[in-house]
């Protein structure tokens, strides 16, 4: 009589990983399994480097990551993450929660706020504040446009971007906010302006139109 092993699936929020990230993977799925490999959506490769040199998109939303013997299995696609261990052996647990550090470090912050039972509970905070604006409380108008610019935001990575693998470096790797800091200072700016002007229009516009009639 032999016990059997359990095989089990995780799955996992949007993340977004670099070319260290996924060659640590791999190293820790090479040190329990005879053989990996890696795949695209259209090419397969034998390591995550030949991945890297052979490929002139850097960046990719589809990968597989797959370690034979014991089977372990890691997948991203542009709507979902899995991993896949064929057995709860103790050696192969120690690769899963080597391979989860990995993959909880690069998961996109905050985590939580990107899980589906988030979306309810600030669709109903939407909506309060949404009837709070017929109020005019100007702290609403606020809170409903952060709202609603999450729930977008959040609903465009979890459908559209879920899974962002970046073949390069992340040392390397030029960020957003470093190529853009100067409009986005700008931006900013005038969305604070804006909000400040919006919400002085809603408190004193009654009062200032009333003063206009009276001394006209």
């Amino acid at each position: 009589m032999r016990q059997k092993s359990g095989s089990f699936i995780r799955e996992y929020g949007p993340a977004k990983l670099f070319l260290d990230d996924i060659a640590e993977i791999e190293a820790i799925f090479a040190s329990v399994c005879k053989s990996t490999s890696v795949e695209t959506a259209k090419y397969e490769f034998d390591s995550t480097q030949e991945l890297a040199d052979k490929t002139t998109t850097k960046v990719i939303h589809v990968f597989t990551l797959e370690g034979r013997d014991p089977h372990l299995s890691l997948e991203f696609r542009k709507l979902g993450t899995s991993f896949y261990c064929s057995s709860d052996d103790p050696l192969v647990m120690g690769a899963f929660y080597k391979t989860e550090t990995v993959l909880k470090r690069c998961l996109r912050k905050p985590s939580f706020l990107y899980k589906g039972w988030a979306t309810f509970p600030l669709s109903l905070a939407l909506g309060s504040t949404g009837m709070l604006l017929e109020t005019s409380v100007p702290l609403a108008l606020i809170a409903f446009l952060l709202l609603l610019g999450w729930l977008i935001w959040s609903g465009y990575i979890t459908f559209a971007r879920h899974s962002v693998i970046v073949l390069s470096k992340r040392s390397n790797h030029t960020t957003f906010l470093s190529r853009n800091i100067d409009q986005l200072v700008v931006n900013i700016l005038v969305a604070v302006l804006t909000a400040i002007a919006t919400l002085l229009a809603t408190a004193y516009g009654p009062t200032f139109l009333k003063y206009l009639s009276a001394n006209s």
